[in-house]
């Protein structure tokens, strides 16, 4: 009887498994999942580079049980008692006992904007989209692992939304955007500006909605750029697909 081996049913590339072999890291890996069988698939991945895995299966387990010398942290945004977006903010803030520079990889089934957006400003390391295989999760690590980062102020992490953002209502009546308006941005107030996205300054007030493909308001007009959410604005412009920023008319100096 033919014997498949053990890497071919995992669907593991062969060139992986000749590093088990080598001795085993010191790395600590822990992944969180309500899903028993994700989290085994994606513990038996990553322990084929020799690292350690540990596994949490819901969002009070994973705070309940905090590694100090954490190495990298795989979660699902799907917790029972929480989301791994809720976690991640928890950890930003210093509020569990994981450090909190730990490299953080989200687990999702769909790259919708606002969750990008999220983990973006709660400076995610990376997002794994179901369903996985092992190239995916191996170029998720290496990715998370070299990356150099430098956390921001706990205040910009707070002000960072966990939740998705509730549905539009409809209008009674259908407003035109001006015609020069990017097509991720609707209802723009009265003699908004386009602000190139480099130009953008902390303080400056989003003069449209900020809307997602499937309609949802992920930055209302109005709203007061803070930091964080220039920061933001300006990595994910590529992704939204716009080099200019609705900003809401100026009185004396400032925005409104």
């Amino acid at each position: 009887m033919h014997m498949i081996p053990w890497w071919e049913r995992l669907g593991v590339p062969y060139s992986m498994v000749e590093r088990s072999a080598e001795p085993a890291d010191e790395r600590v890996f822990v992944v969180v999942s309500h899903n028993a069988f994700l989290r085994r698939v994606v513990a038996d991945f990553l322990a084929v580079g020799g690292a350690q895995v540990q596994t949490r299966s819901s969002m009070d387990d994973a705070l309940g049980r905090p590694h100090a010398k954490i190495d990298l942290l795989i979660c699902d945004y799907s917790l029972p008692g929480g989301d791994g977006l809720r976690l991640l903010k928890d950890i930003r803030t210093g509020r569990t006992g994981y450090p909190m520079d730990v490299p953080f990889v989200l687990l999702a089934e769909a790259a919708e904007r606002w969750l990008v957006q999220s983990a973006l400003g709660l400076d995610a390391d990376g997002c794994l989209l179901l369903p996985l295989n092992a190239q995916k999760v191996d170029d998720a690590v290496r990715i998370a692992m070299k990356r150099q980062r430098v956390l921001a102020q706990v205040d910009d992490y707070e002000v960072v939304a966990t939740e998705p953002p509730p549905p539009v209502q409809p209008a009674a009546a259908p407003v035109a955007a001006a015609p020069a308006l990017p097509p991720c941005f609707a209802r723009a107030v009265e003699g908004a500006n386009l602000v190139p996205v480099p130009e953008l300054q902390p303080e400056m007030v989003l003069g449209a909605d900020l809307v997602s493909e499937r309609g949802l308001v992920l930055l209302h007009a109005g709203a007061r750029l803070e930091p964080a959410v220039v920061r933001r604005l300006r990595d994910a412009a590529s992704s939204f697909g716009f080099d200019n920023v609705p900003i809401a008319p100026t009185r004396g100096g400032k925005s409104t």
